[in-house]
Formats: structure tokens, sequence, C-alpha cells
């Protein structure tokens, strides 16, 4: 540590170097004092701390603003490409919504030759990882909303409901307003704000289930032939 020899303490030349060193680097000097004489003294610097010191900075916890894609996210996206792969196998095509207005899909089928056919299959696709299997009853539960179920249970076309397992890579289905239809004293005013609809596990998607989604479209054409009058 360095040594200097300074007059004492409260002479002018030391009074003069505590305010250069203050004023010029912010920092103010403790010194260790040891007389040697009626005139001078040994000192040796300590410790240099800030004369007007800055709070200390902490570390912030920056959060991550941007968006996230969740897993929920991926599995929607794989849901959709799992069935589009049917639809293509089959030589037809889909459209695919954006937002939740209760469907999902549109599939338009497609003649041996190509000629394209009137009419709509409509799709609802959920995704999960883990559906809720009935084991006793051999079937999957699904909760469908109210106002999604008043909008399929009119609807004229066929409305196919697909639930999509992300883990077991495998799809299963159910016509919606058939199986509704079908229910002994079934009505939407007794419906809640939800209903559950169980999907037999016998009703794997694959290709032939997009051949007989369109025998319910053509079937769903041929009643409405002498019924619309297109007032």
């Amino acid at each position: 540590m360095p040594l200097l020899v300074l007059s004492p303490a409260n002479s002018p030349s030391f009074v003069c170097l505590l305010a250069h060193m203050r004023q010029r680097w912010e920092i103010m000097p403790i010194f260790l004092f040891r007389k040697i004489s009626n005139s001078a003294y040994i000192c040796s610097n300590l410790k240099l701390f800030m004369a007007n010191p800055k709070p200390k900075r902490t570390k912030l916890k920056t959060t991550n603003q941007r968006t996230t894609r969740t897993r929920e996210h991926v599995i929607s996206d794989l849901s959709v490409h799992f069935v589009e792969g049917f639809v293509y196998r089959e030589s037809f095509t889909c459209e695919v919504f954006k937002g939740d207005y209760g469907y999902d899909l549109n599939i338009y089928t497609y003649t041996a030759t190509g000629e394209f056919e009137n009419g709509n299959i409509f799709v609802q696709l959920k995704a999960s990882d883990r559906p809720k299997y009935l084991k006793k009853k051999s079937s999957l539960s699904f909760s469908m909303s109210k106002k999604h179920i008043e909008v399929w249970f009119d609807e004229p076309f066929p409305v196919i409901l697909i639930i999509y397992d992300a883990i077991k890579l495998v799809a299963y289905w159910i016509y919606l307003q058939k199986h509704l239809r079908s229910l002994p004293n079934f009505s939407i005013a007794n419906v809640g704000k939800s209903y559950t609809v169980n999907i037999p596990l016998t009703n794997i998607l694959d290709n032939t289930s997009m051949q007989l989604f369109r025998i319910y479209k053509s079937n769903t054409l041929n009643q409405m032939q002498n019924v619309i009058t297109y007032q």
C-alpha cells in the first residue's frame, strides 16, 4: 500500500487534496495517519468510497413479451394436417376456417372423373393429448357448448365432429345431426350451457370415412329436391 508524507490534516494543502479528489473522481479517501514529527505525518490510503454513492444496480427480471406457441397450438395444427391427409388421398379438397365460429373445415368432394360435386361437409375438429375415454362404453366423451349445438342442429349439410388423439395419432368421428336427432326426447331447449356426446371408438377416421361423409352429403342433396323453392 503506497505511503504519503503529508502535512497535518487541517492544513490547507491536505484540504485541497481532498477537495480535488472529490471533485474529479467523486471519491472520498479514508486515511490512516502516523505522526513522525511535529510538522509531518505518514498516511496510507485505506479505502476509497463514493462521495455521492450511486444506488446499486439490480438486475431486472425480464419477461418474455413475445407470442408463445403452446402445445395446444401445435396439436391443433397436427389435427388439421391429419384430417387433410385422408381428404387429399380421396382426391377431395378442404377449406380451413380461421376463428371459432363452430366449423374448422369444409370438405368438398369430386366425382371419379374429377368433377366438382355440390354441397358441403362441415367439420368441427378438436385435438387433445388426453381425450376422455369411457372404458365401459367403448367410447370417448366430448362436451359441446350450447351455442355451437344450435348452429349444428339446424344445419342442412352434414356436420362431422372429429376428436383427434395427439398421443395415439388416431381420430374418431360422429355425424352430429344424425346422432342428436336419433336421441329420444332430445331438445335444445332442455340443454344447459353444454352437452356431452359419446363417440364410439369404432368410428375411426380413415379413407372409408371420407366416402361415407360424401354419401351423407349426397343423401342431404336428394332430400332437398322439390323442397327448396328459391323464393
